[in-house]
């Protein structure tokens, strides 16, 4: 926690024309194929660009913020509104089998290199050959090699697939697909390292509002905005991230005015700033799913009816309303519930602690087992989430031990997919039933962190992947939805809302289904 830092700033803000996030973490990494970790996707967001976006509507919830339109409108390409970012324009196949974008002209990096298609399939060249991340993102559209990313003219590219791609268009939406200036990767790149994976560790290169100054890990990172950004200077000149690790310190901080937002406060610490003078508070529904994931390859949770009784045994009413406070309901299905073609299920709704003892003793612990789950320091809402499960548990004979583990290091632990069970909030960044399976449930998926494998499920997703009849797509996807809800991969706790604490002069929040926020978006009133 660096509080030092935060009275240094307290000035700063409106006064200075800043921006100052309190944050759990800085970033870990600056090289979108590799790191999830909060600190890090909010400073993605600032310094790079994608080639489209979603339009944006009021929020329903709440009158100050505005919010992605995922509203299907038939008479758009791909049914969706979207605007051009670093794409001008687009055309896409009826079939959804090719895209192509034409490219804005003149567009500059923050090393002055211009945009051309050269960028465009250089960045999908390396997330193909790296296979992380953006491995999983091609794989969704079906995008295999290479050859089907080509380069039409200096500001014309195109992306022509084998099979119909459902997600073609949404999935270029998605933050993390962001476009990287092939000049400079090229020119720090070395034989060894040839997409330049350890200088994108610690540096930004692409075309976005915001230049990184400088990054001091466990301290802050530091950015500026971009005098020739393609669409504007930024409203506000400087984003600051200075890590804190306590939340009740973060919510210090905003309500003292030293910070301008208090990143990620536990739903009490949000409830105790309702009526602070000069905080306002943005709660929002949200695409969020706080869950537990369960090691499907090993002992004992290997055992369908044992991850079952896992998720009868979870107290979620208790949980809404003690830590929640409300600002979240049930978690009732395998993915958002505002997406479409979501399927709630109501099985595990309530606690049956019963049913949960059965289904142990089936599974040969008539008198339970000792296990444990990892969870993240900087998240401090988890901890009492885990003491109401961990009494829980114990009157259906199993023991739980937790183990908090610093923020820092919590992403590494989670991707290494060897611990029995792990706390684990997250969403998937694009907002359709075969993307958010596919990212969870597949086998093969970088970020199936349950282990999980279900042949029937692998089969289903890979057809419907590309499936161009969009009744029948979403007519496997919800048999899929169903299997997946019997088979118990995770422990569904709820879909929590995004709220975000703010100085009540700072306006322009949008939320998007990535639950992260756009420095570009802010200005102060």
């Amino acid at each position: 926690m660096t509080v030092p830092l935060a009275s240094k700033v307290a000035s700063a803000g409106k006064k200075s024309n800043s921006l100052i996030f309190a944050s759990p973490g800085t970033p870990q990494s600056l090289d979108s194929e590799f790191d999830t970790s909060l600190g890090t996707f909010d400073f993605i967001s600032a310094c790079y660009d994608s080639l489209i976006a979603y339009d944006t509507m009021p929020d329903p919830k709440d009158p100050d913020a505005k919010r992605e339109d995922l509203k299907k409108y038939p008479d758009r390409p791909s049914g969706h509104k979207m605007y051009g970012k670093l794409a001008e324009s687009w055309k896409i196949a009826p079939d959804m089998t090719s895209v192509t974008f034409n490219l804005r002209k003149g567009v500059k990096s923050h090393w002055g290199n211009e945009l051309t298609a050269e960028d465009v399939k250089w960045s999908w060249d390396r997330k193909l050959a790296l296979g992380a991340i953006g491995g999983f993102f091609a794989s969704v559209i079906g995008l295999s090699k290479p050859e089907q990313i080509q380069v039409d003219g200096k500001y014309t590219v195109s992306f022509r697939l084998d099979k119909p791609a459902p997600m073609l268009m949404r999935l270029h939406r998605n933050p993390y697909n962001n476009i990287l200036d092939s000049k400079k990767c090229k020119e720090v790149a070395t034989s060894d390292d040839p997409w330049a994976k350890e200088w994108l560790k610690n540096n930004v290169a692409g075309y976005g509002p915001y230049n990184m100054v400088s990054i001091d890990r466990g301290t802050s990172a530091v950015a500026k905005a971009r005098k020739d950004y393609w669409n504007g200077k930024p409203a506000i000149d400087t984003f600051i991230m200075q890590e804190v690790t306590s939340s009740s310190q973060r919510a210090q901080l905003v309500k003292k005015g030293s910070v301008d937002v208090a990143q990620f406060l536990t739903p009490l610490e949000v409830a105790s700033l309702k009526n602070a003078s000069n905080v306002a508070i943005d709660s929002v529904q949200s695409s969020w799913m706080d869950w537990l994931h369960l090691n499907c390859a090993e002992k004992p949770f290997n055992d369908k009816r044992v991850r079952q009784a896992m998720n009868y045994a979870f107290p979620k009413a208790a949980a809404i309303k003690s830590v929640y406070q409300t600002y979240g309901k049930v978690l009732e299905g395998v993915m958002p519930d505002i997406y479409p073609g979501y399927v709630p299920g109501t099985t595990y709704n309530k606690q049956n602690l019963d049913k949960a003892r059965d289904l142990l003793k089936d599974a040969g612990y008539p008198n339970g087992f000792e296990t444990y789950v990892i969870y993240d320091a900087g998240q401090t809402f988890q901890e009492p989430l885990l003491v109401l499960y961990r009494t829980a548990l114990e009157q259906i004979g199993v023991k739980l031990t937790l183990k908090k583990t610093p923020s820092a290091s919590y992403f590494k632990e989670i991707v290494a997919k060897k611990h029995p069970m792990t706390f684990y909030r997250d969403a998937p960044w694009s907002p359709d039933p075969g993307y958010a399976l596919n990212l969870y449930y597949l086998s093969s998926s970088f970020v199936n962190y349950s282990n999980y494998n279900n042949p029937e499920v692998d089969k289903i997703l890979t057809a419907a992947a590309s499936e161009g009849n969009a009744a029948a797509r979403f007519e496997m996807l919800d048999k899929c939805q169903s299997i997946i809800l019997d088979d118990a991969p995770v422990v569904l706790i709820s879909n929590p809302d995004f709220s975000l604490v703010r100085n009540k002069d700072l306006k322009g929040y949008t939320y998007r289904t990535y639950n992260h926020t756009c420095a570009g978006d802010f200005y102060w009133a």
